[in-house]
Order: C-alpha cells, then structure tokens, then sequence
C-alpha cells in the first residue's frame, strides 16, 4: 500500500501554551519539598459483585495503579497499601465503591498532604475502565477499553480490545500497546509518547515536549501541535499527518 504523507509547516511563530503542564508545574512548587514517609501502613481492599457492569470508574489521588483484566471474573476486587506519616492519616485512606447503572465508581481516597494509595484493581476483561489519575504510574492490561486523564505519572497500557483515549496527561511518558481500536491522545504535557501495534487509528491533539515513536498502525496517524521533540514513524497503513518542527 503507498501511504501518503502530509507534512504542515512550522508555525513556530505564534505562542504555545499548556495549560495542564503548567498546573502540574505550579502544583509541585505549592507542595515544596516536602518527602513522604511511610511512618504508617495498612493494607486496605474492597470488592463487588460485576454482574451488569460495563464500565469500571477509578479515581486515584496519590500513588501507584495498577489495573488487569481477567476473563470469567464475576466481581470487581481492590487491594491497596495506604501509606501515611501519621495514625490519623491513614484512617482516613479508605476505597469507597459505589454503583449507579452500569457503571461502578471506585474511588482510592487519600487524606491529602503527606499520604499515598497504592492500589491494584482486578476487573472483568469485558469492562471498560475509565481512570482519574492525580499523581502515581498507572499500569493498564487486558480491558475492553480505556480511557484515562492524568496528572503526573508514567502511563502503561497493553492488550485493549477496543479504543485507547487519553484525554489529558501533564507529565510522564505514555506506552499504548497492542490495541484493537484507536488511539487517541488529547492533550500531553511533557514526557515521550511511544504507540505500537493498533488496529484503527492514531490521533495526538497537542504535545508539548518529548519524543513521539509510533509503529505498526493500520490506520492513519496524525499529530495536531508538537511543542519541543522529534517524531518518528514506521509501518503506518493509512495517511500520515504531522506537523513540520
């Protein structure tokens, strides 16, 4: 197949701004330098029958998530490591599960300050997750979709049988693998963006800085802005469009 390839010229003279990076940015500054300490731990989990349920909502304020799908699962399982400086901190570091329709809400509540969530969550390979990540990886495998906003943190995803959207992400890189729809990438701070083996197509809105590599794509690839960072491209089966830096 000959696959065309567009290239737009730089338009290097106006101003580009990013919002959310600069919010991370501003964010860490408030906190100072502050270093966490685990003084106290507890482990924590939480399940829930998945009978009826398509969609599995996960908010995580601070800390590391790690989400897997598994087939013939007939509930929803979280376990977590709460970590606090303090008793009174870590009381309040709890799951809160919750279901409305199809859709279940687990929420990783965190005391702010100087506490962080661990948390793995267990779901039915059927389901689409849908994460809310303030700070922490994330580490997404086997679901029928995702869809993810994050704060900082590096993002994995593997093994989507259907389509890949991330809607914002401030900082930290992004690895989308082996997804059987499309990939699309709305806004990205700062950090590489690295896409292979998807079926449909693959779509970046905005980038602000870091290296985009994209293999192995069925379908078109297309990049809106780049702010700072090379991009490369191989194996693409439909129409390239990227802007020229």
């Amino acid at each position: 197949m000959n696959n065309k390839e567009r290239v737009r010229p730089d338009l290097s003279g106006k101003p580009v701004w990013f919002p959310l990076a600069a919010v991370v940015m501003i964010s860490l500054l408030l906190v100072g330098c502050d270093v966490l300490t685990c003084d106290e731990t507890a482990q924590r989990s939480a399940s829930a029958a998945s009978e009826g349920i398509s969609t599995v909502r996960i908010i995580s304020e601070a800390g590391d998530l790690d989400v897997q799908g598994q087939p013939n699962l007939t509930e929803v399982d979280a376990e977590g490591t709460a970590c606090a400086s303090n008793t009174s901190d870590l009381d309040d570091i709890q799951f809160e599960v919750s279901t409305s329709g199809s859709e279940m809400v687990i929420e990783a509540r965190t005391s702010g300050g100087n506490t962080q969530f661990d948390v793995m969550v267990t779901v039915p390979d059927s389901v689409v997750v849908e994460i809310e990540d303030g700070s922490g990886d994330v580490d997404v495998g086997d679901v029928a979709g995702v869809r993810i906003t994050d704060g900082s943190g590096d993002v994995d995803v593997a093994g989507v049988s259907g389509d890949v959207v991330v809607g914002d992400d401030g900082s930290g890189d992004l690895d989308l693998s082996d997804v059987a729809g499309t990939v699309d990438i709305g806004v990205d701070g700062s950090g590489n963006i690295t896409v292979a083996d998807v079926a449909g197509d693959v779509r970046i809105g905005s980038d602000g800085s870091g290296s985009i590599r994209v293999t192995n794509v069925e379908g078109d690839f297309e990049v809106g802005d780049d702010g700072s960072g090379d991009i490369s491209h191989s194996g693409v089966g439909g129409t390239v469009d990227i802007p020229n830096n």
